[in-house]
């Protein structure tokens, strides 16, 4: 039922923003307060505490956000008086997610085993965004555990080129087929 709730109260800011054309600068401000949640968790409480009265709370954002936008500080001093500061976040999360779409950009979640050089992220971006016709941001990892290659999550696709994968895959037939020898030698 959350979920319900912060998409509308999400499409609204971004029928708003959008209306406005600022998408972008209100998304940098929620993911501005999204990450000082992420940074502080008594921020995120104090935000959903129902006893802490919204002017309060609304002080607090001021503080944080150098030059709030004016209709960003209406529309969260709105839920703050309809009694929703505990969904806050969920709302944010999901403008954020309708202000990319409407930008068409997406996260790329690139793993890799070693450092990539940024002339070789560069080139695996330029691909990604050739291949899907939108922007991309990568969050690039390390996972030495990978032997070497790359795992790229995108738009709810993996490619998979690690060795390690590869690995698990030549084991996975080796194991079927020493299973298949064992039924033939039974009979």
């Amino acid at each position: 039922m959350d979920k319900l709730i912060c998409d509308k109260y999400a499409q609204a800011l971004f029928e708003l923003a959008k209306e406005q054309d600022k998408c972008l600068p209100v998304e940098e401000s929620v993911n501005y307060l999204l990450d000082a949640v992420s940074a502080n968790p008594d921020f995120g409480r104090l935000l959903s505490h129902p006893g802490i009265d919204g002017d309060e709370k609304m002080r607090v954002i001021k503080s944080i956000l150098k030059d709030p936008d004016k209709d960003l500080e209406g529309f969260i001093a709105l839920v703050f008086a309809r009694g929703r500061g505990d969904i806050i976040k969920g709302i944010f999360e999901s403008y954020t997610e309708l202000s990319r779409q409407y930008r068409s950009v997406v996260c790329a979640e690139i793993v890799s085993a070693v450092p990539l050089t940024e002339d070789r992220l560069k080139r695996i971006v330029d691909v990604l965004e050739k291949k899907l016709g939108k922007t991309v941001e990568p969050d690039v990892r390390v996972d030495s555990s990978l032997i070497g290659g790359l795992k790229i999550t995108v738009c709810g696709h993996m490619i998979n080129s690690t060795i390690k994968s590869r690995l698990d895959e030549l084991k996975s037939l080796l194991e079927s087929s020493k299973t298949s020898e064992e039924r033939r030698d039974a009979v």
